[in-house]
């Protein structure tokens, strides 16, 4: 069942599935920018036609978003036109619904920093799947853009086996007490 139409604006294909895969991080600042523009139009033109099937079209376009974020209680079927005033209100329930970055996370060079050892090492464990990690990146990104919970690495490093015959191991070990305290 599709809820909004595939067509939600005239900007060309390319452009268009390039602008759709975005974070929450993106969506914001697109939310944001988009609400800028709504005022600017509802001062500018005159014309309620005009105003209302961009309002309809930046609401499409939000609700777009928020699917493809999974963010299905945003999701919304809108007509041709819309009020202002009422998509104004829909961005700003957008805006509400984004869930704030977690801070109980660390990215790779956090944790390189944290136990002191080089950034490819804590991503050589996450690829070896020796540390749990999740990937943050948008869709169409082919760089992996990595989170790790805190309880992860606290495990990682709890099951963690230090060398016996290598400066690593007492690196490690150090940057372990250095951390848990």
């Amino acid at each position: 069942m599709k809820c909004f139409p595939k067509e939600i604006s005239p900007r060309p294909d390319s452009a268009r599935n390039l602008y759709l895969c975005m974070n929450y991080a993106q969506f914001k600042k697109w939310l944001e920018s988009k609400r800028k523009e709504l005022a600017h139009f509802a001062s500018y033109y005159e014309d309620y036609t005009i105003k209302n099937y961009r309002a309809a079209t930046i609401a499409t376009e939000a609700s777009q978003h928020a699917a493809n974020l999974h963010l299905h209680e945003l999701m919304r079927v809108w007509g041709e036109q819309a009020e202002v005033s009422e998509v104004d209100r829909y961005l700003v329930e957008c805006l509400g619904a984004i869930p704030e970055p977690e801070s109980d996370t660390l990215t790779p060079p956090e944790i390189a920093g944290q136990l002191s050892v080089s950034n490819d090492t804590v991503l050589a464990w996450i690829r070896n799947g020796e540390l749990k990690a999740s990937n943050i990146a948008a869709r169409t990104s082919t760089r992996p853009k990595w989170i790790v919970r805190k309880a992860e690495l606290d495990t990682f490093l709890k099951n963690r086996q230090p060398e016996t015959n290598g400066k690593r191991s007492t690196k490690i070990e150090s940057s372990f007490k250095r951390y848990s305290t």
